[in-house]
C-alpha cells in the first residue's frame, strides 16, 4: 500500500519464487518480492538470495545518505493473523461456495488499501492457508474465524 501511494506498481502473484520470476520476464521488471523476505533482483539474479538482498539494500543507503532506521520509519506494517485450516482434498477455491461468499464480504471491508486477504492450499501438508491483514487486530481475528467456519462448511457438505 505504501508502494502504491507513492507511485510504484504492484503486481500480485502465486506464492513462490518461480511465480515472482514468471511475472517480472512477462513485465520485463528488475525487481521482485514476497513478504516471506525473498528478494529477486532480476538484472542480478534468477533467486532470492539473502546476501544479494543485504548488498543491495547497504547500496541503497550509503546512495541516498540515510541510515536503515530512518529508512524503516516509513513502514507501517498492519497485523496479520494466519490460519491453516485442514481439508481432505485440494478442490479449486473458487468451488467452495461458503468461502468465496465470505471471502467477498472481508474484501468489500478492506477496499481501499484498509488490508488483504491470501487464500492458498498449502504445497506441503493437506492444508488451506489464510492470511488477513488488516488496521485492527480483533476486527481480522474475528473475520479469519469466520472465514475458517466457512471452509469447514465447505468441506462438511462435501463430505456427506
Amino acid at each position: 500500500m505504501l508502494m502504491k501511494r507513492n507511485g510504484i506498481r504492484v503486481l500480485k502473484t502465486k506464492v513462490g519464487d518461480r511465480y515472482i520470476l514468471e511475472a517480472l520476464e512477462a513485465e520485463n521488471l528488475s525487481f521482485g518480492g514476497e513478504q516471506s523476505g525473498h528478494l529477486i533482483f532480476r538484472d542480478l539474479h534468477s533467486t532470492g538470495d539473502g546476501l544479494m538482498s543485504t548488498v543491495q539494500l547497504v547500496s541503497t543507503l550509503v546512495e541516498k545518505g540515510i541510515s536503515l532506521s530512518e529508512m524503516a520509519s516509513v513502514y507501517q506494517p498492519f497485523p496479520q493473523v494466519l490460519r491453516t485450516v485442514p481439508v481432505f482434498k485440494k478442490v479449486p477455491i473458487e468451488t467452495l461456495a461458503h468461502l468465496q461468499r465470505m471471502s467477498h464480504v472481508v474484501e468489500e471491508e478492506l477496499s481501499g488499501g484498509r488490508g488483504r486477504l491470501l487464500l492458498r492450499y498449502s504445497g506441503t501438508e493437506s492444508a488451506l492457508r489464510i492470511m488477513l491483514e488488516g488496521e485492527n487486530h480483533d476486527r481480522i481475528a474475528y473475520l479469519v474465524e469466520e472465514l475458517e467456519r466457512a471452509v469447514l462448511k465447505d468441506f462438511e457438505v462435501m463430505a456427506n
